[in-house]
């Protein structure tokens, strides 16, 4: 049951490309600014550099896992055809949400690959392969979270206002 729940997420990522569309547009432009804020930095060595190096970090990764809240109105609106199938017996609940967290490593790991190669660029900060495995494990544990939450609630308003407060 993982295996074809796996393949028909992926076929709505397909026939919906918007989803990762937008996320990718998102997360670019939020990149671009933050690399902009922050430009030129790994060529600097002082005391304020390396408060600057943590504050990167930190807003990086806080702003791209709040924004894993995007995956909730996708979520929300299968949540009926979810519920008809798990009501008829074809697969677990836990099924779903494991099948949901193993197609979303692909999307997860362009969106933190994408990120790194902005934020690395502008700021020419050392040790790129330390960053893209912060940021997708980041992303990972945010999106689960999401995926989670988006099975509890009956809204993805609601949805969007218990991430954001367990965040």
């Amino acid at each position: 049951a993982t295996v074809e729940l796996t393949k028909r997420y992926f076929k709505n990522l397909f026939f919906n490309p918007g989803i990762l569309g937008t996320r990718i547009a998102m997360y670019t432009m939020l990149a671009l600014m933050v690399g902009a804020l922050f430009y030129d930095l790994g060529n600097r060595h002082d005391f304020a550099s390396i408060q600057s190096r943590t504050a990167i970090l930190f807003y990086c990764v806080a702003f791209f896992i709040f924004m894993s809240i995007a995956v909730l109105p996708f979520t929300v609106m299968e949540r009926s055809i979810v519920d008809k199938e798990v009501r008829n017996s074809y697969y677990h609940p836990a099924v779903y949400q494991v099948a949901q967290g193993i197609a979303s490593i692909p999307g997860t790991a362009i969106l933190a690959l994408l990120v790194t190669l902005v934020i690395i660029g502008l700021t020419k900060l050392k040790d790129p392969l330390w960053y893209f495995v912060t940021m997708f494990l980041s992303l990972i544990c945010g999106e689960a979270l999401a995926q989670l939450v988006s099975h509890v609630v009956p809204h993805f308003v609601i949805g969007m206002a218990v991430v954001a407060g367990l965040y």
